[in-house]
């Protein structure tokens, strides 16, 4: 779940450097095909969220349980985790745009084109070190600008406080039902708060509670020796389409639609990790595709806007098989390049945390 969603945010952005927005296109059959599989990158964030709220949310009431929760290893944990792949992607994302802007002037990077949705809009994008320290410390749409061209890192920040926001409320409301229920009554008053004040902090953080949602639903169907049937995934499926479609009407609310697919994803979540083990064909692809998800995330997007404005001068095309090739070449040049970077410093994240622990405590590196 997690390698698709990542894919699907690569497809997303890898359409709208290339092609027209759909309202532009001829409506073809052809647009049709390309068109709706890449209109999920926004939805696809949010299984972001929910997987990682049930993962994040599992370790923590594990450590909780077992009477070995510290604040100071979930910490180290966390950051090593964001920080890792995060640092070289951010240099990554510098060199680009600089040397895009430097060559190219290309007028994508002055936030003057509206056309390209997720990308600098208003005002120039920010390479000072003020933004590089505030995205560094997660505190991007928040007090700085997302660092150069990277849009995507807007979710980093969400994730980051995510991570802070929530053992604090478990440590201190417990993990009982009055605690649940507290919680609960908490996360509907943050949804509508988020609403009112536009904070997509706020709004989104529901949809990362219902991944601890999907793990006491989990928890609970594993007690009963619960084993999903096929009605159950056809049932889901059938929902999920229909939850899909709504972002493609425009007449429901983000916010609602959002809040739709989040329990969508939880219960997917549940049935995946409650039903029988894949072979063992089944989790290496599972692995191939989550390993670099993190990294492709990151990196992707300065990768396309450097392409865009060196390859294809910030023009967009119709739909043709010529542009389609365009757009399969930069997702190609994006996950490659992922791959590159996935294999010398996220793969290697448990290093970078025993190395953290090892100097903290000043004890020598064992092998």
């Amino acid at each position: 779940m997690r390698g698709i969603a990542a894919l699907l945010v690569l497809a997303s952005h890898c359409r709208n450097f290339v092609l027209v927005d759909f309202g532009n296109s001829s409506k073809g059959i052809f647009d049709y095909l390309v068109y709706i599989p890449t209109a999920y990158g926004h939805e696809a964030v949010i299984v972001f969220f929910v997987l990682s709220g049930f993962l994040i949310s599992r370790s923590i009431m594990q450590r909780r349980g077992e009477s070995r929760w510290a604040w100071s290893d979930y910490i180290i944990e966390r950051l090593s985790r964001l920080w890792t792949p995060l640092l070289p992607c951010l240099l990554l994302t510098f060199v680009l745009d600089a040397s895009a802007i430097h060559f190219t002037h290309a007028p994508f990077y002055r936030g003057t084109e509206a056309q390209f949705h997720s990308g600098p809009l208003g005002a120039p994008i920010a390479l000072n070190a003020a933004t590089l320290a505030g995205n560094l410390l997660f505190l991007q749409t928040i007090f700085v600008p997302v660092f150069g061209s990277n849009g995507p890192l807007w979710s980093l920040a969400n994730e980051a406080w995510y991570y802070v926001a929530f053992p604090i409320l478990i440590c201190a409301l417990g993990s009982g039902r009055s605690g649940s229920a507290i919680l609960l009554a908490l996360t509907a008053l943050v949804l509508v708060a988020g609403q009112v004040s536009g904070s997509s902090i706020l709004t989104l953080w529901p949809a990362w509670l219902l991944g601890y949602g999907a793990l006491i639903t989990y928890e609970r169907a594993t007690r009963a020796e619960f084993q999903p049937n096929l009605g159950h995934f056809l049932t889901l499926g059938i929902c999920s389409v229909a939850v899909l479609s709504l972002p493609l009407t425009r007449r429901v609310p983000q916010t609602i639609t959002d809040l739709f697919l989040a329990v969508i994803v939880a219960g997917w979540v549940v049935l995946s990790t409650t039903a029988r083990p894949p072979n063992v064909a089944g989790r290496h692809i599972s692995r191939a595709l989550a390993a670099p998800s993190y990294t492709l995330y990151l990196s992707h997007f300065p990768i396309l806007a450097f392409l865009s404005a060196t390859c294809l001068g910030n023009a967009r095309q119709n739909l043709s098989w010529w542009s389609f090739g365009e757009m399969a070449a930069m997702f190609a040049v994006a996950i490659s390049a992922a791959i590159l970077l996935y294999l010398p410093f996220e793969r290697r994240t448990p290093e970078v945390r025993k190395a953290i622990i090892a100097i903290l405590s000043k004890q020598p590196l064992q092998k």
